[in-house]
């Protein structure tokens, strides 16, 4: 037996060559598991992303590393900047396709209630980076409208909506038209009107998305998983279609990918705290101690 061999075999090999924190992707789900890749993925994506916006941020460094060396994480802060963003970025990068797949092997969307299913298509729809997919049928491509407009107010991006103003005011009265074009410039008119736009935009979503009337009225998570599904079938025609598996593999990591990975996210969160409230109070772990140790 070499001496590589009896460092692996005494489990010390991580200590110089650091984690792997991919998920097997081929694995049921088993949610303690789940939710520590998630978080060593969430984790470090983000502060990948933080070093790479403020270039030399030792905190990010310092946090990347304690990640993927945790029992030296020496060994990549020497590397600086340009190490810890490879590292990151290989890391993640594997890490997020493994736990799409895992995502889709678990039908983890089949886990979310209608609250989480309801911010999923929320963000599908984000302006900054959107995942709504025109299908052709007339239905789903109005509702992706709606989804995109009530996204744009959750998002709080506003600037999207009052691109869609001049089209409404084309067909408007000639007296609003005139009054438009006066005021267009005017903060305080253009925030009303927004508001009002706004009204109009909610009162969509909550017709095609919510159900029951009054103090029943909730989201309807049927349609939501609906226009979901219809949505996602879009992308996953596309990769049906192509016969090259470097292209299929290319629309699945651009479109697929990242709604698994918004999928997962949200589900991360809710099972993250429900791990958390079972987790046991400092005062169960001493008395825990107190009974190891024999005392009463």
């Amino acid at each position: 037996m070499s001496l590589v061999d009896i460092i692996k075999d005494e489990g010390l090999k991580e200590k110089l060559t650091g984690r792997e924190i991919s998920i097997n992707p081929e694995s049921g789900y088993e949610k303690k598991d789940f939710v520590q890749h998630s978080d060593d993925y969430f984790d470090l994506a983000g502060y990948y992303s933080a070093l790479r916006n403020n270039n030399g941020d030792i905190d990010a460094m310092n946090d990347i590393a304690k990640i993927l060396i945790p029992e030296n994480p020496r060994q990549l802060l020497v590397t600086g900047t340009e190490g810890c963003l490879l590292a990151a970025n290989v890391a993640a990068s594997k890490a997020g396709v493994n736990l799409a797949k895992y995502t889709e092997k678990n039908s983890l969307v089949d886990k979310l209630e209608a609250e989480e299913l309801n911010t999923v298509v929320l963000q599908l729809g984000n302006p900054e980076n959107p995942y709504i997919f025109k299908t052709g049928d007339k239905k789903h491509d109005k509702l992706a409208e709606i989804v995109k407009g009530q996204s744009a107010l959750a998002f709080r991006k506003i600037d999207v909506l009052k691109e869609d103003i001049p089209e409404l005011m084309k067909d408007a009265p000639e007296w609003h038209q005139a009054v438009f074009s006066r005021y267009s410039g005017d903060q305080e008119y253009m925030n009303v009107f927004i508001e009002s736009y706004a009204g109009v935009i909610s009162a969509l979503y909550e017709k095609y998305f919510t159900v029951g009337k009054g103090k029943d009225k909730k989201l309807d998570r049927e349609e939501l998983y609906k226009f979901y599904d219809e949505n996602l079938k879009c992308a996953k025609d596309a990769i049906d279609k192509e016969e090259n598996q470097k292209t299929k593999y290319g629309i699945w990591d651009d479109n697929i990918k990242p709604i698994d990975l918004i999928i997962a996210n949200v589900l991360y969160r809710r099972e993250k705290a429900e791990l958390k409230k079972q987790e046991p109070t400092e005062a169960e772990r001493r008395k825990e101690e107190r009974k190891k140790a024999g005392l009463r």
